[in-house]
């Protein structure tokens, strides 16, 4: 099993047995990985990592 494998069903069994209204991700929020949470009417709310911010391309 890959490590997204063991993350998604990590994911679904917190959601189950937390039943969130609101996941905070640091990092990539994939849709095909959170949008069936976000169609279920928890809050996802995402942020960069700090790799994702230092490599940002400025646009001028």
């Amino acid at each position: 099993m890959t490590d997204r494998a063991y993350f998604e069903k990590g994911l679904a069994e917190m959601v189950k047995r937390l039943q969130p209204q609101t996941i905070i991700v640091y990092g990539a929020d994939p849709g095909y990985m959170f949008g069936k949470y976000k169609a279920m009417g928890i809050r996802i709310i995402q942020f960069d990592s700090n790799f994702a911010e230092t490599h940002k391309t400025v646009i001028a």
